[in-house]
């Protein structure tokens, strides 16, 4: 748009208000021309929601691990006995790193083979 479109456009809102009552219903126009397009192409709503079930199950793995850390069974199996007297079990602080950036690791290595194997296995 021009500059003296433009101008002729805001003529009208001469108030604060006015302008931000413009900059909404620029925006609605935007979402709903956004809507038309994804309705056009529905592969598109499919991928996106695939990706976004991919982060959320990225952050429900990471928020769960500090919970599985934290549980007795794990903490006896895995952890080192306490010298304080009492029969507590511990993890070191450096192997709780250590298995938290193994998570974050092996979710980086399956997101990398993500496509060869689906590339193998998928349709032809």
């Amino acid at each position: 748009m021009s500059q003296m479109g433009l101008l002729r456009v805001l003529l009208p809102y001469k108030s604060l208000e006015g302008l931000q009552h413009l900059i909404i219903i620029i925006k609605q126009i935007k979402i709903v021309g956004l809507f038309i397009k994804l309705r056009e192409n529905p592969m598109a709503i499919v991928v996106s929601a695939f990706a976004a079930f991919g982060g959320f199950l990225y952050g429900y793995d990471t928020g769960t691990i500090s919970g599985i850390i934290d549980m007795p069974f794990f903490l006896e199996k895995y952890g080192y006995l306490q010298n304080n007297g009492t029969a507590t079990y511990a993890l070191r602080s450096s192997d709780k790193s250590l298995i938290v950036s193994i998570l974050s690791a092996g979710t980086f290595v399956g997101a990398l083979l993500g496509y060869p194997s689906s590339d193998f296995l998928g349709r032809r």
